[in-house]
């Protein structure tokens, strides 16, 4: 402010002195070439300092606005680089923002199931399963609340939504831990719980819960009907095609497999196959409607976005999706389709993969 309002006074008192010079001038009768070129030349520099001085003011203008929209910029002559950028890249979490997750679906024996009483018996011990390998806790948020019994889970979205399931089944958080006694527990680089090892009437098996592809490729039968009946690759393709299409319907997905170990610890275990695939677990998603807007915005302004993201694949390719991040499966990039792709064709078509799933 103080700089406008100096640049606004010294550039009228500029046009001032000029006419002022003019004017003399003209009363004096010298030669008035020379005194239109001395004038010209004081008002250049006034002009030159006014540039100056509303530039500085612009430059200050931004960074404030920057600072409240959250962004820093360390270095002023880094600006044009920023400017020049034609891609941003983000996590999962920037994103897709959640707004709100609840658990919508549960696929086991081959048939999907809605989360409601009357469908406990066949999706309960898949939502015991579920809620065993998580770090949900509960707690009374007031004193008023306690007294009115009225508890609130404390946990990642994706568990306290599971949680809130349950409830809504009868089915007590104290109830699955006095059950299932965990013994020890193994956390995945995103900070989320994994695997427990439990203990259960005398038997002690791990639970696994993650990425429908990732638990699949690991497990050697499935559970339906209270049989275990072996895999076989059209069965498996059966369970993927499921994952896709619950994925499809703005849902998070994940698997959930169990291990029956005669070992008391993880560290010791052959994860790598012997599982039993329980089934699916499909929780609504809804994203925040910045997160779309923001894409558009960039899109509009040529700015490709591309997104890193350690959901499970259906998941991270349906949200990216729903965001206009990408178009077709094209544009997602996995670990084993690195591995898979030529690296010369992979670094010529870099460009058009706009999601990238699971790269570490």
């Amino acid at each position: 402010r103080y700089t406008r309002s100096l640049t606004r006074v010294g550039s009228l008192l500029s046009i001032a002195f000029c006419f002022l010079i003019s004017l003399v001038s003209v009363l004096t009768k010298n030669d008035l070439p020379t005194t239109f070129l001395l004038t010209l030349g004081v008002g250049f520099c006034a002009l030159f300092d006014s540039v100056n001085a509303a530039a500085g003011w612009i430059l200050a203008d931004g960074l404030e606005n920057m600072l409240k929209k959250g962004a820093v910029v360390r270095r002023f002559d880094s600006i044009g680089d920023i400017c020049a950028c034609d891609s941003i890249m983000c996590n999962n979490d920037e994103a897709f923002p959640v707004k709100g997750m609840r658990v919508e679906s549960a696929f086991t024996g081959f048939h999907r199931y809605s989360v409601t009483r009357e469908n406990k018996d066949r999706i309960g011990k898949l939502l015991v399963y579920a809620l065993a390998c998580s770090d949900v806790k509960k707690e009374y948020a007031t004193e008023k609340e306690k007294k009115k019994r009225k508890l609130r889970f404390i946990g990642n979205k994706v568990d306290v939504a599971l949680a809130r399931a349950c409830r809504e089944l009868d089915i007590s958080l104290d109830a699955v831990t006095e059950k299932l006694f965990r013994i020890e527990g193994e956390y995945n680089p995103a900070g989320e719980l994994e695997r427990v090892l439990v203990l259960n009437e005398g038997k002690s098996f791990v639970i696994v819960k993650g990425a429908p592809e990732y638990v699949l490729r690991r497990c050697d039968d499935y559970v339906q009907s209270g049989q275990n009946f072996p895999f076989a690759e059209n069965s498996r393709n059966r369970f993927l095609d499921e994952a896709g299409d619950m994925a499809d319907r703005s849902q998070h997905v994940f698997a959930v497999a169990i291990k029956y170990v005669e070992s008391d610890t993880l560290s010791a275990l052959d994860t790598k196959d012997g599982w039993t695939f329980v089934g699916l677990v499909g929780l609504h998603t809804s994203i925040e409607l910045n997160a779309a807007s923001a894409v558009y915005r960039c899109n509009a302004a040529n700015i490709d976005t591309v997104v890193f993201s350690r959901s499970p694949y259906h998941t991270a390719v349906s949200l990216a999706k729903d965001s206009g991040i990408i178009k077709s499966e094209a544009e997602a990039m996995t670990m084993d389709s690195i591995y898979e792709t030529e690296h010369g064709l992979y670094v010529a078509d870099n460009m058009n993969y706009h999601l990238f799933i699971g790269i570490t």
